[in-house]
């Protein structure tokens, strides 16, 4: 199968042997290596840096503090308990998450994708920093698959992706799409090197390929290499697929015989048009200005949010005032077709801030409806100032109820 695929490395040569040593005996390395961290592991961060020592010993360092500056182990604990973590699954659909992971007829895993499907609201209703822990949280558990295949085999067979493109739009692409796609690929990248063997493009429209050529400048050669695009379905895989997959383990729509498939995705809009509670805080925003929310929060508590605009596009953002550290980083978010939520548990006790911007546009003002909760409970806002041209900055006082906040909350609007 080696001439349909990239070979799969079951052993080192002498040469090889000899850097992984090198590798292992850096003292920079031996500040993170772990005895997990077996010659297939260590290889991995070779073969990305074309088998310069250092260079693979720097990358896996700064790995090593990549995952703990972001917290991977934290991730992996809190998402899935993070309200908005099943329609993640629903929505960007992947076999990545079933129990049992099919394989190709040489033992690589087969995944499953099928980003056709995943609509690019998704970015609005979760926002970019959502959606990268949700991909991180997904590369761990492809990596906890590495180590128990690895375990399993006594190497690494790789993972042959299947990518669906199918129903992708030329819409799809927007900045904010790009935007996420990048930061995507660089974590790939930087972090997980290695771990493809192959990855099939699946009914890929014309219009991808103006797209495809900007991409490809942010990936290794080594990694494009390993990609192939098809103008059509699973059946023009150069006849290949009965060599290199057994039928029963692909989905009928990819020529298999499985019933099984992954979720449908689809609009995310259907899924998120309502609030959880009926909006009991509304602000109007004149053009030019934006609104700033306290709410104070510890370690521990669930933050949960949701917000709608009238019309138009706003600017949201959440910072610890203490830490300076972004909750969710400032984007321009279309509120007007769907309810934008999300939820984050403090890492920090302090206060955090919740910012609605309108300060971009001079031309009109926005109304947003929103709620704040902690667990289950809806948080109250008071007025703290209504100073023309400056920021109009809100409170939580968890002490008033909401029954308390119809008869003393007013929408304040500057001049």
């Amino acid at each position: 199968m080696d001439n349909l695929l990239p070979p799969q490395i079951k052993s080192f040569d002498g040469d090889t042997l000899a850097k992984i040593k090198q590798f292992k005996d850096s003292p920079l390395a031996q500040k993170y290596l772990l005895p997990k961290h077996d010659n297939f592991y260590v290889a991995r961060f070779l073969r990305a840096r074309k088998y310069d020592v250092d260079q693979a010993v720097q990358m896996f360092v700064s790995t090593m503090e990549w995952k703990k500056e972001v917290d991977v182990e934290k991730i992996k604990e809190t998402l899935p308990q993070n309200p908005n973590f099943q329609k993640l699954l629903d929505y960007w659909p992947s076999s990545l998450h079933w129990e049992e992971v099919p394989t190709t007829k040489d033992g690589s895993l087969v995944l499953l994708e099928a980003l056709g499907r995943v609509d690019p609201a998704l970015i609005g209703a979760f926002g970019m920093d959502i959606l990268v822990q949700f991909h991180i949280y997904c590369m761990e558990k492809l990596e906890s698959r590495y180590w128990e295949t690895s375990e399993k085999l006594g190497y690494w067979p790789g993972f042959i992706m299947i990518e669906d493109l199918e129903g992708l739009g030329y819409h799809s692409f927007s900045s904010n799409v790009l935007k996420v796609v990048k930061e995507l690929v660089r974590i790939n990248q930087n972090y997980y090197p290695e771990m493809l063997r192959k990855m099939y493009i699946l009914n890929v429209p014309s219009f991808f390929y103006m797209f495809w050529k900007g991409i490809q400048l942010w990936m290794e050669p080594r990694s494009v290499a390993k990609m192939e695009l098809i103008n059509g379905n699973a059946t023009v895989i150069s006849g290949k697929i009965t060599e290199i997959f057994d039928l029963s383990v692909l989905p009928t729509r990819l020529c298999g015989s499985s019933t099984k498939d992954i979720p449908k995705g689809g609009l995310i809009g259907d899924h998120s048009s309502t609030f959880r509670e009926p909006p009991q805080n509304k602000v109007d925003l004149s053009r030019g200005t934006k609104y700033e929310v306290k709410v104070p929060a510890k370690v521990g508590d669930n933050i949960f949010y949701e917000f709608k605009t009238a019309e138009f596009d706003v600017g949201f953002s959440i910072t610890c005032i203490e830490t300076k550290k972004s909750v969710r980083s400032y984007e321009r978010v279309d509120g007007s077709k769907m309810v934008i939520e999300g939820s984050f548990n403090p890492d920090t006790d302090g206060t955090y801030l919740f910012t609605f911007d309108n300060t971009y546009s001079w031309t009109r003002g926005k109304t947003v409806h929103f709620n704040i909760y902690s667990g289950t409970e809806i948080l109250s806002l008071v007025v703290l100032n209504t100073k023309s041209r400056s920021p109009q900055r809100w409170e939580i006082t968890s002490s008033m109820s909401s029954r308390q906040l119809n008869s003393t909350w007013a929408s304040p609007s500057l001049a």
